[in-house]
Formats: structure tokens, sequence, C-alpha cells
């Protein structure tokens, strides 16, 4: 070895800088510039985007969601909607990548009906958890589990009706089979033919089973504690693995992975269950009693049920940080048995058998934000599919409804400076021809007693 690495002042510097080359990476953050927040994008016009990361690193832009595009540094609008932008720094050498989301031209979210039917006339028909795929809804109560042709959504169908040995509060489909998490434990269901529903196995779970996640050829099932069953045998489902603390009260499951995500009163816990007889703890966070969890495009969604709306980045399941939280209405709600987090295009749906629905905008979830609490109707269970929400709820109600999202606008056009005197004023097409209305993206209609006449 050569005299020149014997040095001590040399070792102590070559690991002085072995320390800071495997340092952990800096965490920087954007702020947004330009345009700011709530500013209204309007149809067809170029705004400058702009943003400044804390390393004093370039930020790049692109379009999240929504209908809009951006061209040499500027988002342009193209038609009605939401749009949500991210503003990403990749970060560097000793820097971590960052991202910024912001929101613009949200409305007002408005819900019309399409159809819906009975699905019984008393409490055994009340829906706790629906699923909709391939044109038929499946509706768990109860009594039982219901099917429902939806492929003429303004004319519902029941199609079958097979009785359970307990009360569906979840369930997930998967090929031929419905898995269901109901209180005498997990129940298989023959769902090939949904007019001929037909019992396929029973799997006893103590407890009360409440939620219930698919990931490969496992079923993740929520009650009390957490068990991890083999379902590669749909007709024969096995416990291989349990997760009994620090859960007393495991209410909410969600997997990505080999990562489960568990809430309960204890708050939220990561684990790694690659080994599913030895689910290893990752994290522990969250507020206590996060009872509802989902996870939306690497993010957790948490409802409580006291304390905030929280979103979580997972990306890093053993140091999950938060992005963001909104309070819900009236300080806190106590919300108990009944309540579901459901999430749909950036919006979280908390419903609550005893209070209503809850919604909050998550679409940039470093900001969630109330949109209102909803004292009735009761759903309790919803899914979206084919661009319609499907709705299960109290007395057996089954309904469909179009979301539309309204945004405020005005109208400015010129009108000549001279007109004469009983002469009819002529507008052109191009006064307003892009005033679009936000519902649907379709351009407003005018008579001519409203306008007098447009060419």
């Amino acid at each position: 070895m050569p005299k020149l690495l014997r040095s001590p002042g040399l070792g102590l510097i070559l690991w002085l800088l072995s320390g800071w080359l495997w340092a952990a990476p800096a965490p920087q953050t954007i702020q947004w510039t330009s345009p700011a927040e709530g500013t209204l994008l309007r149809l067809g016009q170029s705004y400058p985007l702009a943003a400044t990361a804390s390393s004093g690193l370039p930020v790049t832009f692109r379009v999240a969601a929504g209908p809009a595009s951006i061209t040499d540094g500027q988002v342009t609008v193209t038609n009605s909607g939401r749009v949500t932008l991210v503003a990403e720094q990749a970060g560097a050498a000793h820097v971590a990548p960052a991202t910024a989301f912001t929101t613009f031209n949200r409305g007002k979210l408005l819900f019309e009906t399409v159809g819906g039917l009975s699905l019984g006339a008393d409490w055994t028909s009340d829906s706790f958890s629906l699923v909709v795929s391939n044109g038929v809804a499946y509706a768990g109560s109860f009594s039982g589990l219901r099917t429902v042709d939806v492929r003429d959504p303004a004319n519902p169908k029941l199609l079958d009706f097979i009785a359970t040995s307990g009360t569906v509060f979840d369930l997930q489909t998967l090929g031929a089979y419905a898995f269901l998490a109901t209180s005498a434990g997990l129940e298989v269901i023959d769902i090939s033919n949904p007019a001929e529903l037909s019992n396929t196995a029973q799997l006893p779970i103590g407890g009360s089973p409440y939620s219930l996640r698919l990931a490969g050829n496992r079923a993740y099932v929520a009650a009390g504690t957490v068990w991890i069953v083999d379902i590669s045998q749909p007709n024969q489902p096995r416990k291989v693995g349990e997760i009994a603390e620090p859960f007393p009260s495991a209410r909410d499951v969600a997997v990505v992975g080999d990562v489960l995500f568990v809430g309960g009163d204890g708050g939220v816990r990561s684990y790694d269950v690659s080994q599913p007889t030895s689910p290893v703890l990752l994290a522990a966070f969250g507020n206590p009693a996060s009872a509802e969890i989902e996870l939306v495009d690497g993010n957790l969604w948490v409802a409580a049920r006291w304390g905030p709306f929280q979103v979580w980045d997972v990306g890093n399941p053993r140091a999950p940080s938060l992005i963001g939280s909104s309070q819900f209405p009236f300080g806190t709600i106590p919300i108990g048995f009944g309540m579901r987090l459901f999430a749909f295009d950036g919006t979280a749906f908390i419903t609550q058998q005893q209070s209503g629905l809850l919604l909050m905008d998550a679409a940039n979830p470093a900001k969630p934000i109330n949109l209102g609490w909803f004292t009735a109707p009761y759903p309790n269970a919803m899914q979206v599919a084919d661009g319609l929400h499907f709705e299960g709820g109290y007395g057996g109600s089954f309904r469909v409804f179009r979301r539309r999202e309204t945004l405020d606008q005005d109208l400015q056009f010129p009108l000549p400076l001279i007109a004469n005197l009983g002469s009819p004023i002529r507008l052109t097409a191009a006064a307003v021809k892009s005033v679009r209305t936000a519902t649907a993206g379709r351009e407003d209609s005018w008579t001519e007693a409203e306008l007098l006449k447009v060419e």
C-alpha cells in the first residue's frame, strides 16, 4: 500500500469525505409564482408558468390532469373542467426531488340522476359495499349479495340475490369470484354467471371483518387484527399469516405490491408482507383513530374518526411524509360505525351513516379543500365506472349519477359604439364562439331574443 494512504490526516479526510458522499439527500421545496392558485384560466388564453425551487435548481412543469397543454413554458386551457398542474425538480446528487401541485378552474360539483331502483323494501337490503365491473354492479348488504345489470344505466335491473352468513361490509371481485368480508368471516361467491350466483367457500374469521383488499393470490382482511389469506384456490381459502399487534381494532387496509397499510385506532402502520407468515412493521404514522385509508397515485389518503383529513406520501413506506391536511367542517366530526372513504378523480367521498356525506377536494394533495357536508341522502357505498357514479344506501336504494362541475363565468363582447335608432344590432359569432359552459364542455345556445342575432 502506498505510504500516502497510511497518513492519519488523509485517512480522516477520506473518512469524512465518504460520510459526505453517502449522506441522505437534502430536502427541497417548490414555491409557485405564476399563475397564482385560484386564478381562472380562460379558454384558449396562454399563461406563463413560473415556480422556484429552494435549491435554486431549474423547475419543469407538466399537466397532471385536466384539459390543458403546456408549450414553451406557458399553459393553455383547451376545454372546460378542472386543471391540475405539477411543478417538478428532479433533484441532484445531494438534493432530493420535489413536486408541487396546483389546481385551477375548480368548480362546483353537481350530480344529476341517471337512473336507479330499489333493491328491497326493508333495512336488510341496505348496501354497505359496492363494486361495478363489466356492466354489472355487485351490492353487499345486511342479508347478502345482489347483482344489478347496469349496461343501461338509466334502467338498471336486478339480476340475482344470494344470502350470506353475515352482513357484507366489504367486497372485491377477481375473475369469476367475489370475495366478501362479512360478519361471519371471508365468504367466496361464484359470479361467473351474475344471474345465477352460488356459494363457493367460507373461512370463519374472529373479530368483526370490516375491510378487504386483494393483491395477487392473497386477501387481506381487517377484523380487529389483519388476516392474510391465500386465495390461489378460491374454493379453499386458507389463512397464512396474521398481524395481531399493535392493532386490536384494525379497521381498514390498503396494499401495493408487498407493502400493506393498516388503519385503526392507533393510527396508520405500514408492513412488509413479502413473507406473509411473518410481516415486518416498517413505520407508524397518521392520527389516532385513522379509520379509513385509500391509496391514490402513490399517496395515502387518511380519514380519521376524529381529526383532519390527511394526504401522505408513502413512496418510501419506511418513512412516510405528510403532504397536506384539512380539518373537517365544524372542527371534528365524531364518525363511527358506517364510515367509508372513497376516492374518485381527485375527490374524497367520506360517507357516514349517521351524518351524511363529506366531500374533500384533494386534487392538490398539499392543500385539500372542504367541498361541503351533505346531510341527505345517506349513501353507504360508492363506485365510479364508465364515467358514472354508482351509489348504494339506506332503504335498499341503488342510484346512478352523472357528475358535472360548474364554473362561474362572465361574458364580454364589444358592442358598436354607434347604432342607428330602431335598427337591430347584429353580433358576430366571434363575439361569443369561445364562450363555453363548464358542464360537459358544451357550447351554450343563444336565442335571438337574448342576443338579437348571432351570425
